[in-house]
């Protein structure tokens, strides 16, 4: 947030009733969060509309379509580790 509201900042952050309203669409919508979110984003956009696409090192990717998970991942699967 640092500097988010000095003046002339661009809009950078959006509000729970503009994510809403986003989730709406009928195009794919991601959100990367911690995955200690993982209920809060499932009752503000509803349990049914919040699809884990992975989780992987405490972060949570949520989609608001079902099935969207990319390079053979399942949904709601963890990611492999790495292996570095």
């Amino acid at each position: 947030e640092y500097g988010s509201n000095a003046p002339g900042a661009p809009d950078v952050f959006i509000d729970n009733r503009e994510l809403g309203s986003l989730w709406d669409r009928d195009d794919p919508t991601y959100l990367v969060t911690h995955a200690a979110n993982r209920q809060r984003f499932e009752a503000l956009l509803g349990k049914r509309r919040a699809h884990a696409v992975a989780e992987r090192g405490g972060k949570l990717l949520l989609s608001n379509r079902p099935g969207t998970a990319r390079n053979g991942v399942r949904e709601s699967a963890p990611l492999p580790s790495d292996s570095r």
